[in-house]
């Protein structure tokens, strides 16, 4: 044997000594204190975070078409705005909380000659989809839900 090979045997060896020495078979250390300051008697136990929050909802809503509007009211959670004499494209993005209960919307739009078209999705999904149109005056609404599960 060379003294290349006997070195490296002898590497190995103490690797193997060192590697079952880490056993399962050793005896406990001695418990570790608590934190200055804690009760007597507490645990230093970790206890895992709680889970992270939902995110919230994202609901879009988007009028398109030729009509002539009037105006859009918008309900959120009983909220009530209105915005007059809107131009199209139209489009509102509303954020609800998830774990809140039930979250409402209801958009409502006024419109004179023309066509209108509403689209609502929810976290990306489609969810409604409204048109109509004609000479005379006319309302297209959109409404939906998220939570309360």
């Amino acid at each position: 044997m060379t003294a290349r090979t006997t070195a490296t045997i002898a590497a190995a060896a103490a690797l193997l000594a060192l590697l079952s020495g880490c056993g399962g078979d050793a005896e406990p250390g001695p418990p570790v204190p608590p934190p200055p300051g804690a009760p007597a008697g507490s645990s230093t136990v970790d206890t895992p975070p709680p889970p992270p929050a939902e995110p919230p909802h994202t609901v879009v809503i988007e009028a398109t078409g030729n009509a002539a509007v009037e105006s859009i009211t918008s309900d959120v959670n009983g909220q009530v705005t209105e915005e007059k004499a809107v131009v199209l494209p139209w489009r509102k993005v509303l954020t609800l909380p998830s774990g809140k209960g039930k979250q409402t919307w209801r958009i409502v739009a006024k419109t004179a000659k023309g066509n209108l078209t509403m689209v609502a999705t929810v976290d990306g999904r489609p969810l409604t989809r409204s048109s109509g149109g004609g000479t005379g005056t006319g309302t297209i609404s959109s409404s939906g839900s998220v939570g309360g599960e």
